[in-house]
């Protein structure tokens, strides 16, 4: 996610991401069987996390010089916040009329939210370029494992946690 936010720009990948995460939930409403079911969550999984990997780039270019504990908190808070209302409203709506009318709302909306997203962050970048050239002096990484293995070890941290929260709360 993070090399197609590097070479296509915010934009393009945030709305498509975003935009795939709804495809994925509106056809786990449509879901004939649970190999359609698996499809479409991996789907939906695959766009949220590109998503989110072109907001938070987007908010490191549109705040780079200032603080960034704020615009991160607020990004970062958007998730927990979308989760808070699904649980609140997917129940009754569930109960009345049936899990698939949950996901084919919610991805309708989600849809909705990645066209949304890349024409603000159009608007909001008008003129930049967004994607980056390959510059020829680049030089690749010689040890990448190595350099990122903190990263690796929060991002597992991170995989786990959330684990253990989404067994709770399914």
């Amino acid at each position: 996610g993070g090399w197609l936010v590097d070479r296509y720009g915010e934009r393009l990948v945030g709305s498509l991401g975003v935009t795939l995460m709804g495809v994925g939930t509106l056809l786990l409403g449509l879901a004939p069987d649970f190999s359609f079911i698996l499809l479409a969550r991996v789907l939906s999984g695959v766009g949220a996390m590109v998503g989110v990997v072109a907001l938070q780039r987007l908010v490191i270019r549109l705040f780079t010089g200032r603080p960034l504990g704020l615009p991160v908190g607020i990004s970062g808070s958007a998730i927990r916040v979308g989760i808070v209302i699904v649980l609140n409203v997917a129940g009754p709506l569930a109960n009345e009329h049936g899990w698939r009318v949950v996901a084919q709302r919610v991805g309708g909306v989600t849809v909705a939210a990645g066209v949304i997203f890349g024409v603000i962050v159009w608007l909001i970048t008008r003129g930049q370029a967004l994607g980056r050239e390959q510059k020829q002096d680049e030089v690749p990484l010689s040890n990448p494992g190595r350099m990122f293995r903190p990263i690796w070890i929060a991002g597992a941290v991170w995989f786990c946690a959330n684990g253990a929260m989404t067994a709770f709360m399914t």
